[in-house]
């Protein structure tokens, strides 16, 4: 078998589980000085950018700057607001305590993709008092959502998102500049995270794109930010050996002869699909360029169109976000013996990673444990 081919073993690795610091995995390499600047929920969303493009040590600098030259140079997140790519901001949770709400604000609220009502309290004689959890995405769709929502009738529902002007400030400094003039009298305070549905955990996942496709399965209280084939080259990316392969051809009570013909059989596979993938994409952009399209648009659309012949065993990578409470689940779900054995892999990587973690009480639960020569997920008896 071609190692250049093949990687055999799952990557977790933890990145960011709240507090000052945001880990930057080996595997996405090294960013440029003026890369990953910013607050640690800035720092997280262009971590979930880059993956996508693998895009990490080339490119654009965090935030607008200015070149010797006196040339200004386009920031990451301002290109973010440019082609409203917000789905990277869904990584970044932060916690709010408001005072003088009407139950139109509440529902306003409440109904928000992106925002969860915590805690709603009214005191004998007193001010509605609501909690909530929302997230970058959030705060950035607000506007566009308020204009769709046109007849909600209350005041979030026309002010834009100004309001958030104050904890912005302080959870992501370098955006408050994105935010809408707003004039509702509230004034939010940050709060912690009081439950285990509301403190996230991101982490670093990388396995194959049948691996990919069961994770995203996992929406609610999930965001994934994954490699993107459309514009990452793909042709001399390497591919995943499932576990039951590695198995097969590792285990002595198996011929030789059937090993070899599988490794074969996997060899000219790759190769084809690779031959495939460079012949389509070399055609294509060609074909376009001729066309009259400009660079930029001829390697995405070509790439777009060659993807199709590339295996469900490529490996690719995502910066994947989870609420405790979702990782509990998805460790549930996956880590079990029934589970894929890739994917159950993973979840026990993944736990391994969770127990690392500020939340590793939430975890205690879980074990590591073998059937039939491949690691799973049990929960230990209460």
């Amino acid at each position: 078998m071609s190692d250049e081919f093949l990687i055999t073993k799952p990557v977790a690795k933890l990145v960011y589980d709240g507090g000052e610091r945001v880990r930057i995995p080996s595997e996405m390499g090294t960013p440029l000085p003026s890369q990953m600047q910013g607050s640690p929920l800035e720092q997280l969303c262009e971590l979930a950018g880059r993956i996508c493009y693998d895009s990490l040590g080339q490119g654009r600098p965090s935030f607008d700057n200015f070149t010797d030259a006196g040339k200004l140079v386009q920031g990451y997140h301002t290109h973010i607001h440019e082609v409203r790519h917000f789905s990277v901001y869904r990584h970044a949770w932060f916690h709010l305590a408001i005072s003088g709400m009407a139950l139109s604000d509440l529902n306003t609220l409440s109904n928000r993709p992106g925002v969860r009502v915590l805690k709603i309290e009214k005191p004998m004689g007193g001010e509605m008092q609501a909690q909530l959890s929302l997230n970058l995405e959030a705060v950035f769709r607000w506007p566009s959502i308020s204009e769709r929502r046109n007849g909600v009738g209350t005041r979030f529902g026309t002010c834009g998102n100004g309001w958030l002007r104050g904890p912005l400030s302080r959870v992501a400094p370098n955006l408050v500049r994105f935010l809408q003039e707003g004039d509702v009298e509230f004034s939010p305070a940050l709060v912690d995270a009081n439950s285990f549905e509301d403190r996230w955990v991101s982490m670093y996942l990388s396995g194959s794109r049948g691996f990919s496709h069961e994770m995203v399965r996992h929406s609610y209280q999930c965001a994934p930010s994954q490699r993107s084939t459309r514009y990452c080259d793909e042709h001399e990316s390497a591919w995943v050996h499932h576990p039951l392969v590695q198995q097969f051809l590792a285990d002595e009570s198996v011929s030789s002869e059937e090993q070899l013909d599988l490794m074969r059989t996997i060899d000219e596979a790759v190769v084809r699909a690779r031959e495939a993938y460079k012949a389509t994409n070399d055609v294509i952009y060609r074909y376009l360029e001729k066309r009259g399209y400009d660079k930029a648009s001829c390697r995405k659309q070509a790439r777009g169109a060659a993807r199709g012949y590339l295996g469900n065993a490529l490996e690719t990578a995502m910066i994947f976000s989870a609420s405790v409470n979702q990782w509990k689940e998805i460790l549930d779900q996956r880590g079990g013996a029934a589970a894929d054995a890739e994917i159950r892999c993973l979840a026990v990587e993944a736990l391994k990673q969770l127990k690392l973690s500020r939340y590793v009480g939430a975890f205690e639960g879980y074990a590591i444990s073998e059937v039939k020569g491949l690691p799973c997920v049990v929960k230990e008896p209460t």
